[in-house]
């Protein structure tokens, strides 16, 4: 009969978490944050520069979603794989009480815990914020751009986006250098 506390077991449970939610995080994160970056381009004209700025703030935003997902399946793997190789049966039989583990999944939840309640309340936010600041600015460029091309040429201009329809007729580049939203 082992009496105190199992490093052993509670090393192994972890590490089989921690490798699990790694690989999880990862991939789908990045899944994440391929779709969105695919619906910015597709319905955006950015520049590299810009595409590049809001990319870091992307995987913030998506961490909000996969954070816990990652935890989830983490968690399911490491203890479904204890169970299908009879890992509990067999610290029942060595004198291993089973409470002991409990221990690396309430831990790995605390954990998680603190970290979706910064990423939700303080950094997903701040990298809403930064996004919608650098589409916006990408949105007025490219309009700015369109103006400036119908100015030089003389025509009349037209320029239409999912969210956005704007007109003007005789528009002046040098006048007016920079567009600015109202």
């Amino acid at each position: 009969m082992q009496k105190g506390f199992p490093s052993t077991i509670i090393r192994y449970i972890s590490g089989e978490m921690a490798r699990t939610f790694g690989l999880t995080l990862s991939i789908v994160t990045l899944l994440w944050v391929f779709v969105f970056t695919l619906q910015l381009v597709r319905h955006q004209e950015m520049g590299p520069h810009q595409f590049l700025a809001v990319v870091p703030l992307l995987v913030v935003i998506s961490l909000a979603y996969t954070l816990p997902i990652a935890v989830l399946f983490g968690v399911s793997i490491a203890y479904g794989r204890l169970s299908a190789e009879n890992e509990f049966r067999a610290m029942a039989w060595n004198g291993v009480h089973l409470g002991w583990t409990i221990l690396p999944a309430a831990a790995v939840a605390v954990i998680a815990t603190c970290v979706s309640l910064y990423v939700n309340n303080s950094a997903v936010p701040y990298a809403l914020g930064k996004s919608e600041e650098i589409i916006t600015s990408s949105i007025m460029d490219a309009v700015n751009r369109q103006f400036v091309l119908a100015a030089q040429s003389g025509e009349a201009v037209q320029f239409e986006r999912a969210l956005t329809s704007l007109s003007i007729d005789g528009y002046d580049p040098v006048s007016y250098t920079h567009l600015t939203l109202p």
